[in-house]
């Protein structure tokens, strides 16, 4: 038994993609026995089964590049030993960088599928939408075949057009948040002026109880005039005698 049967569902449902066609009937079991048939001259190597996958996946990025070669497409559903031919030529027309461009492509469009949510996950089933069946159908076909060895250089391709596709985005959110924050102000031009704080006038001192105001009440007291008496003029013409 191969060790490709692994990732017999891999099979299955690429043909379900490649080959089933609008409002025409289709068939599970069918496309099982089909999809054993298409790979009976494959190797036990896994590699050997997944490669001309991969070869359809970078052809048909689409559906409706699926849908544009249909012609094409019937003839290899009629003879399932030309599906491993066809794929294989498919792979090889296209070069080592194309072929990470196309892969980092999907990568992405599967990473904008999951959900910000806290589950972040996403599955594969008939509620999911086509579009999102096929890119996760290719995403894991590539993920699977970029381990092998032999795909080293290509999978290095792919790493660094990630790393440069997160830098990218990262400095877009840094722009588009600065721009935010300058939209703000009433003119973008013109920095806003710095918020100083004020500062709490100190309360006056309270004056001394005693001493010096002691002092000024006394000085207040004797400034003010007092009523003349009897004995105070009389006291005041004994002194002038």
């Amino acid at each position: 038994i191969w060790l490709s049967l692994n990732h017999r569902w891999l099979a299955l449902y690429a043909t379900e993609h490649l080959f089933r066609e609008l409002n025409a009937p289709w068939s599970y079991q069918e496309a099982l026995i089909y999809s054993f048939q298409m790979m009976a001259s494959c190797g036990p190597c896994r590699f050997e089964f997944l490669s001309p996958l991969v070869g359809y996946c970078l052809r048909f990025q689409t559906h409706e590049s699926i849908t544009s070669q249909r012609r094409r497409l019937r003839e290899v559903w009629s003879d399932p030993s030309s599906f491993l031919p066809y794929g294989t030529t498919c792979l090889s027309q296209i070069t080592n960088n194309a072929r990470a461009r196309i892969i980092t492509a999907c990568f992405q469009d599967l990473h904008s599928e999951i959900p910000t949510c806290k589950k972040k996950q996403i599955s594969y089933n008939r509620d999911s939408s086509w579009t999102r069946r096929w890119t996760m159908l290719r995403a894991y076909i590539f993920h699977f075949w970029l381990d092998s060895t032999a795909n080293n250089d290509i999978k290095l391709l792919v790493t660094n057009h990630n790393s440069a596709v997160s830098r990218t985005r990262t400095k877009r959110k840094c722009s588009d948040g600065h721009e935010n924050q300058m939209s703000t102000n009433q003119n973008p031009c013109v920095s806003p002026l710095p918020i100083v704080p004020t500062k709490t006038p100190k309360k006056a001192n309270k004056p001394p109880i005693n001493g010096l105001r002691s002092i000024i009440s006394s000085r207040s007291g004797d400034s003010q005039p007092q009523k003349s008496t009897g004995d105070s003029s009389s006291a005041a013409s004994a002194v002038q005698d």
